[in-house]
């Protein structure tokens, strides 16, 4: 029993696996596995650095020079994003979001205030019955 251990350890080992025996036993752990992503990035806390830094590049002189690494490092943002925010080539996920919509909020929540009305009257509402009037409203 120990020499297939030693076999299969040495193979996970060539195939850049980290093996740990246990009680006879053998765990494989993948080296993405042992990563742990303590947070993740945010709308409302990526946004707020860079809207400051198109602010500072609005408020620069007339004739001075215009270098965004220079905010991008000084706001901790990345450069590429910040220029195009700047040249409104990138516009922010919310307006992006806003233009992908088929309805606009009113027509929305007239489409909620309807499948709401029907639940109440204890009316199941079926995708036909939501589409007809989408298109209606629309």
């Amino acid at each position: 029993m120990e020499r297939r251990s030693k076999n299969v350890f040495r193979e996970f080992c060539a195939l850049r696996y980290s093996v740990r025996a246990r009680d006879d036993r053998i765990r494989v752990t993948t080296e993405h596995q042992k990563l742990h992503l303590s947070s993740t990035r945010h709308n409302s806390t990526t946004m707020a650095p860079i809207n400051d830094a198109i602010a500072a590049i609005k408020a620069l002189k007339l004739g001075e020079k215009l270098v965004y690494q220079t905010f991008a490092n000084k706001y901790s943002v990345n450069c590429v994003t910040l220029a195009q925010r700047h040249k409104r080539v990138q516009a922010p996920l919310e307006i992006k979001n806003l233009n992908r919509q088929k309805l606009t909020p009113q027509q929305e929540e007239k489409l909620v205030r309807y499948i709401e009305g029907l639940n109440s009257r204890h009316i199941p509402p079926t995708r036909e019955m939501i589409a007809n009037f989408a298109s209606l409203v629309a």
